[in-house]
């Protein structure tokens, strides 16, 4: 009978230990992960988590996809065939989630102001000396040059069109293109746009090109739509926390890593975006903030997405703290 007892407590003493030790074997297992990026300055926190080896430190391994068509990240969330979308537009970003806005959750969003400018508006020179006035009449200026481009920023030739509608500007003729960063300098040269709308890095990129454009307002959409303007987010989906919740927390606790990183050592994570994006070693600038999912202001944001209404990019209205994301969700 007593050798019995002792399997019985041997069987118990060994169903113990794996209980306890089953967690840390859990977590020591490497999980898969698909992320979808944009490029551009909206996924630093994905470039430096992946440069700093933080996918590794938390033991997950991604499976990273470059977004051809800015949405298509939605799409793929909601299916779950991709667990983590970054450096999408928070216009896009609403437009696209606009049908199920409580299907999605936000990871972390970058916001500049109108003290530390993300955005801005060039004229491009049509000869070398070029003279303006120092205050500009954007009415009087947009009915001489009508030619906008766009670094690839579809969504908002509604929204630039609403906003000059309420600065007193004449539309109705105005031509939107859409510029390939990579064909920035080419489209400069050629002339075939009248004015760049464009966004950090590259409106850094075109202040050191005083010969070529004229800087004619910046901070322009956080002076005439909204500051702090939220510009790009990282997301997943209700789909994904549900069924793959492992692999998000961990691409989550990497991206907090990076973002911690960020703050602590801006000047290296500017490095690693030259080095991403193949940007020139001397371009500096401030970098906006990065907020994480737990510090975003969802009430600021409120005005904004009024503001993507009123513009008729959306035609429902969104209370955007549908997609906040609670610690219980992520941890």
């Amino acid at each position: 009978m007593k050798w019995i007892l002792g399997i019985i407590d041997t069987i118990l003493a060994v169903i113990l230990v794996y209980i306890l030790i089953s967690p840390k074997i859990q977590a020591s297992k490497v999980v898969n992960a698909t992320v979808l990026y944009e490029e551009g300055l909206g996924s630093l926190p994905l470039y430096v988590a992946e440069d700093m080896g933080y996918f590794d430190s938390v033991r997950v391994n991604v499976n990273l996809q470059k977004v051809l068509n800015p949405g298509e990240e939605i799409d793929k969330l909601l299916k779950g065939t991709a667990q983590v979308a970054v450096g999408m537009n928070w216009i896009d970003f609403v437009y696209k989630s606009a049908l199920r806005p409580q299907a999605m959750k936000a990871l972390y969003s970058m916001e500049s102001t109108i003290e530390t400018p993300y955005t801005a508006l060039f004229l491009v020179k049509k000869r070398r000396r070029m003279y303006l006035p120092k205050k500009v009449n954007l009415r009087r200026l947009f009915k001489r040059y009508r030619r906008i481009g766009c670094l690839k920023r579809a969504k908002e030739e509604r929204l630039m069109k609403y906003m000059l509608k309420q600065l007193k500007v004449d539309t109705r003729d105005l031509e939107f293109t859409e510029i390939d960063p990579a064909n920035l300098d080419s489209v400069i040269a050629k002339r075939s746009v009248d004015f760049i709308v464009a966004y950090e890095p590259y409106r850094s990129y075109l202040l050191k090109k005083p010969d070529k454009v004229v800087l004619i307002r910046d901070a322009f959409f956080e002076n005439n739509i909204f500051s702090p303007y939220p510009d790009a987010l990282g997301i997943t989906s209700i789909v994904n926390l549900k069924l793959t919740r492992k692999a998000v927390v961990r691409v989550n606790r990497a991206l907090d890593m990076a973002i911690d990183y960020i703050r602590k050592d801006p000047e290296d994570a500017m490095k690693i975006l030259d080095r991403k994006l193949g940007l020139p070693d001397d371009l500096v600038f401030e970098l906006p903030k990065i907020v994480k999912y737990d510090e975003i202001d969802f009430v600021i944001y409120k005005k904004f997405i009024e503001y993507l209404k009123n513009a008729e990019i959306i035609l429902v209205q969104i209370d955007p703290e549908v997609y906040r994301l609670t610690r219980q969700e992520i941890q």
